[in-house]
């Protein structure tokens, strides 16, 4: 029988530890320049929009409407998936009979193993989401930008 060997032992656990880390880091990150995006061109939009004509005011809404409603829906569900999973370990704490280092640990341990299964599965969907979320709002962006300098340009 093979024993474990601690120094592979160590290294895995400290890759799990970076994985964790940069998720959370990508995934706050990516609402941050998000929401600040979509602010950013938003107040364009109530700008121009008194000199944009029909379609571009149209087209305009229809990409960056489908391109935020993507981005708040993969936020909402992300915040949801890991408050659930927060929330049943403080309750798997707090229902603990008789708390002992070993046990709070093993919990810790499980409460980690969990975390890392909810990043794969989020992030095995991130790159599909965030091409949903960016073909539509960097066309609409695009769009808008056009008709904003076309605007500077063409009246004084």
């Amino acid at each position: 029988m093979n024993t474990p060997d601690p120094i592979v032992e160590d290294n895995r656990k400290y890759f799990k530890e970076i994985i964790q880390l940069t998720f959370d880091r990508a995934f706050t990150f990516m609402a941050l320049i998000g929401t600040a995006g979509y602010a950013g061109m938003l107040a364009i939009w109530g700008w121009i929009n008194p000199f944009l004509l029909r379609w571009q005011v149209l087209a305009i809404g229809a990409l960056l409407g489908a391109s935020l409603l993507v981005f708040m829906a993969f936020q909402l569900v992300g915040m949801f998936v890991m408050a659930r999973q927060q929330m049943r370990f403080q309750r798997l704490i707090a229902e603990m009979e008789n708390p002992t280092p070993a046990n709070v640990n093993g919990a810790i341990q499980q409460n980690r193993a969990d975390q890392l299964k909810l990043i794969k599965g989020l992030t095995r969907h991130w790159s599909k989401v965030l091409l949903v979320i960016a073909f539509p709002g960097l066309a609409g962006s695009l769009l808008l930008i056009g008709a904003c300098v076309q605007h500077l340009i063409t009246d004084p």
